[in-house]
């Protein structure tokens, strides 16, 4: 029976530390959590001390406001992390990862832990990026030292801090037919191509790229002052210089292409094979005896 009872009081004392609410002390104006006793009445369980707070709802943590800024703290109402934060925001890609603000740096908080997941380093709003398919691991745009980088929920960096902060979406995923993934960025306002560890596939010289998709390669349109080329990253080269009037697209293993309103034909291996002296009607002409000739 004496074991019994000593259940049932863990149990009580259980159930006053997790049904705990929010509640203003009348008298002070401040704020602490209640429970409500065996005659159903409210009796403080941290006694109210905080000029403002939220509730626990499931988690073993929660936010409350004293000396003008916000901490975290325990069930049993001790300090976890200190009162050293701005107003906490709302999540907005995890429910237990919540944005914070400490000495004017960014980072996140998880409610589940107690603990800065992410610490606060960054100059912004850490932002999640939907958009790259090819992981299941969430991935966030930081920005430091107003450099543009990538970061887990953990605070990993995925992609270094180099890339301009070029507004909310600096980093554009793109799937390639590889399944490999790119990404398009820019560095010194010049534009290039990351894969997606963070590797230079297309070197930061460009106004534009783009990607072309073959099987067995992995080319990119690149632009100059609107004259276009291709680049291998297999051959870590041009293999066709920017000075073409239009992107160029293939026709199984040859090109139609333009410089100076003159037309001409290019091959796969970026060799100029009929120069570009032509009227479009001809190019054309030329390129379906090269076609014929190559079946």
């Amino acid at each position: 029976m004496k074991s019994l009872t000593v259940i049932l009081k863990l149990l009580i004392t259980t159930n006053l530390i997790f049904a705990q609410e929010l509640m203003q002390d009348s008298k002070s104006g401040m704020y602490g959590f209640v429970t409500l006793n065996d005659n159903g009445e409210d009796v403080w369980v941290i006694r109210p001390q905080f000029e403002a707070g939220e509730d626990f709802f499931d988690y073993n943590f929660t936010f409350v406001k004293k000396g003008g800024k916000w901490g975290l703290i325990n069930r049993k109402g001790e300090t976890v992390l200190p009162f050293a934060y701005g107003k906490p925001g709302y999540p907005e890609y995890d429910d237990n990862l919540i944005p914070v603000v400490k000495d004017k740096k960014h980072g996140l908080v998880n409610k589940n832990t107690g603990i800065e997941s992410v610490n606060c380093l960054y100059d912004n709003k850490l932002v999640f990026q939907e958009n790259f398919y090819w992981t299941d691991t969430m991935l966030l745009l930081a920005i430091k030292e107003n450099k543009a980088g990538l970061i887990d929920a953990s605070g990993k960096v995925i992609i270094n801090f180099l890339y301009d902060n070029s507004g909310r979406e600096p980093f554009t995923a793109i799937e390639t037919l590889l399944k490999s993934g790119v990404i398009l960025t820019t560095q010194n306002k010049k534009s290039g191509i990351l894969d997606n560890q963070g590797n230079t596939l297309v070197p930061f010289l460009y106004e534009e790229v783009g990607v072309r998709e073959y099987p067995d390669t992995l080319l990119f349109d690149i632009g100059i002052k609107k004259k276009f080329g291709i680049y291998s990253s297999e051959l870590k080269k041009e293999i066709v210089p920017p000075t073409y009037d239009e992107k160029i697209f293939f026709e199984e293993n040859f090109a139609v292409v333009s410089r100076k309103k003159k037309y001409g034909i290019l091959d796969r291996a970026g060799k100029e094979v009929v120069p570009c002296t032509l009227t479009l009607s001809q190019a054309m002409e030329e390129l379906d005896k090269l076609s014929s000739n190559n079946n």
